[in-house]
Parts: C-alpha cells; structure tokens; sequence
C-alpha cells in the first residue's frame, strides 16, 4: 500500500511542509498517473509550479526520454481572485521565489521554466504536443486559459489532471472545467482526493 512505500514517503518529506500530509493521496495519484504516459509521444506541463513538488515527480519519469518538463507559474503568487473564485484566496497568496524551483529540481536538466502570467507565455510551446497536463492554479481564468490551450495539444490517451476540482476553496477552478468540458466528448472523473 501507498502508506508504506519508503521511496516515495521520502520524496514526500523532503519536499512538503513539516507536519503537511493533507497532500499525500494527490502527490501519490500524480506520481501514479504519470506512468500511464510514460510510453506515450510529448512533453509534459505543469500550470502553477509552487515549490516544485509535483515538477520533481514529472521530470523523475522523463528521466532519459529525451521528453521535457514545462513549468509555468508568475512566481508572484495568485492573480486577482474573480467573483467565480469566492472568498478563500487572496491577490499574491502561494507567493513563491523562483530560486526555489531550481533548488528542488537541481538533479535534473530536462524542464523549463516560463516565468509570467497565465497564458502570457504559452504561446513560446504552441507547436509542441504534450502526454501529460496538471493544472494547479486554484482560480476561474488560469485554469479555463490553461485548458483553452493545451486541450488540443494533448496526445491520445494523454492525461489532464486538475489539482483543484474538488475543493471547496477552489470554486472558479471547479467552474472552469465543467465550463470547458460542457459540450466535449470527454467527462470529467472526480477522483476521492479532490483531483
């Protein structure tokens, strides 16, 4: 059981807050769905880095694909809060320096970082396709704006995973993705830790 795999218990105390478990069942998820494209063709993305956590897992599975990792985040923290995002988040919360990427992920070489906000810079990947998209920006228009523009470049059988869904802190998120799959083939799966 995920409980006590060593490895992966470790990556998760490294990285994450003192005391923080209130993430281990989706970094365990994220770290489980990577996998399943790891045979696939593209890169992968990540909208909203942080710290680096989850960007660690994506490079460790690319590791030697000759793949990349694009990472996307202001680094500034979140952008104004709309009325869909209610009253929860704030204007710069989750602030993060940028040095703090590079720290996490200084054994790898194979990412980039894109320092702006959502989408200002994805046009810079318009002509690549990518297996694996986690969005994690907890607000309405970076994630409606971070599905918009990678949806069409996902691989058959790639993956979006939306760290946000299901949170009640994360209503704009929530909204975003029923908005944007509304009239799509695809359904959206609500996983039970909020992914």
């Amino acid at each position: 059981v995920y409980l006590e795999d060593e490895a992966f218990l470790a990556y998760y105390q490294r990285f994450m807050d003192v005391g923080n478990w209130h993430s281990l069942d989706r970094k365990y998820t994220l770290h489980q769905l990577l996998k399943m494209v790891s045979s696939l063709h593209g890169d992968i993305a990540e909208c909203g880095v942080y710290k680096g956590a989850s960007a660690y897992l994506m490079c460790d599975v690319l590791q030697g694909s000759g793949r990349l990792v694009h990472l996307f985040d202001s680094f500034d923290g979140l952008s104004e809060p709309k009325q869909e995002d209610g009253t929860y988040w704030s204007k710069g919360a989750l602030r993060m320096p940028e040095e703090t990427i590079y720290e996490t992920l200084a054994s790898f070489s194979q990412y980039k970082v894109y320092k702006g906000w959502i989408p200002d810079r994805f046009h810079e990947v318009a002509d690549l396709s990518f297996s694996f998209l986690h969005i994690d920006v907890d607000l309405y228009e970076p994630t409606l704006a971070s599905l918009e523009f990678f949806y069409p470049r996902i691989e058959t059988r790639g993956i979006i995973l939306m760290d946000d869904y299901g949170f009640n802190s994360c209503p704009g998120a929530k909204r975003a993705a029923d908005v944007f799959f509304a009239n799509r083939p695809e359904q959206i799966v609500m996983l039970p830790t909020g992914q």
